[in-house]
């Protein structure tokens, strides 16, 4: 078979019937390629749901996607396996373009695709925008170290070769940039197809994003700890969100110092104006876009640099702690 989509899911009974539907009407026939949905122990009606449909289910206890993506690789028939979220809407030709530059280039071992949005929520939109801007620097290398499930294909006898994801939480946590970064370090090719793309439901509420946020802050350390060198440059990060996130405690500190001597205050207020700077890609695609409230993003910025410091602070403090009981 020439290919296996992978979909994990988890309490998705909202949005496991648009991605289904989207997956089972693809421009790829389906004799070609197969769909296998891994439930990993929802207690909504997924299961019941996902019976409905010409697929093949895995039902396993509550163990996380890594391990849930594992398992439907394990149990797949494809050459090539695909993966995307049960929250993610595929476009009609998205498992033949994300397949594309594997069959066409026997150097190529994974692709990285898209995300798109439908939503009109401004957090929402957001952060659309904020990957777009991410996507403007993968674009142009002619090859990427990163590769996030929601839109990924991996030849399948390297993705076994290299261990498969880290099953070590029972949540997302970056699970598939550390599979990316094994690969790049020993030497394979990925590329960036944004033709092959998918529409996700991303956070539509302040809070929610604050809490991805902190969340991708603190598992980024355990990332930094494996992968160093990624700390100074990826593909995928870019460098101004890096210094973003190193300011936050220059922030604290100077407006802490100013309460003591208000000369202090001016460089606070010129972190501030670099936010408001910064904040510039992000209005020119508003504006491209036509999207409102663009009023609001360097307020944005400055909260989701505060989560991802703060996550990683959190993050930092784990890693010292499992060392110091290692230790003794």
């Amino acid at each position: 078979m020439r290919c296996s989509l992978i979909i994990p899911a988890y309490n998705a009974e909202n949005t496991i019937v648009s991605c289904l539907e989207s997956a089972l009407n693809q421009s790829l026939p389906q004799t070609e390629h197969e769909i296998i949905v891994v439930d990993d122990g929802s207690t909504d009606n997924t299961p019941k749901i996902v019976r409905n449909y010409p697929v093949r289910i895995i039902e396993q206890q509550n163990q996380g996607p890594a391990t849930a993506r594992n398992v439907g690789a394990a149990e797949a028939n494809g050459d090539i396996l695909i993966f995307t979220d049960s929250d993610c809407e595929l476009d009609y030709n998205f498992v033949e373009k994300i397949t594309a530059p594997i069959e066409q280039s026997s150097e190529v071992v994974g692709v990285q695709g898209s995300y798109k949005t439908k939503q009109t929520q401004f957090m929402s939109r957001f952060g659309q925008v904020e990957i777009e801007t991410r996507y403007k620097k993968m674009a142009r290398k002619k090859y990427t170290d990163f590769i996030g499930t929601y839109a990924a294909a991996y030849k399948k006898d390297i993705f076994h070769k290299y261990g498969k994801f880290d099953p070590g939480s029972p949540l997302a946590s970056g699970e598939d940039t550390e599979f990316s970064y094994k690969l790049h370090r020993n030497g394979h090719k990925m590329v960036f197809e944004p033709q092959a793309f998918v529409y996700h439901q991303h956070p539509s509420k302040l809070s929610k994003y604050i809490k991805v946020k902190f969340y991708r802050g603190y598992w980024r350390i355990r990332l930094y700890k494996k992968y160093p060198q990624k700390t100074i440059n990826d593909s995928y990060t870019p460098q101004t969100l890096k210094f973003q996130v190193l300011s936050i405690p220059l922030l604290f500190l100077f407006s802490a110092m100013s309460l003591f001597n208000p000369v202090w205050l001016v460089i606070p207020i010129f972190m501030i104006s670099l936010f408001v700077f910064f904040s510039i890609p992000f209005f020119r695609l508003f504006k491209e876009k036509k999207y409102s409230k663009a009023i609001f993003i360097p307020v944005v910025l400055l909260l989701r640099a505060m989560a991802l410091f703060f996550g990683m602070v959190f993050g930092l403090v784990n890693e010292l702690a499992i060392f110091d009981k290692q230790d003794s």
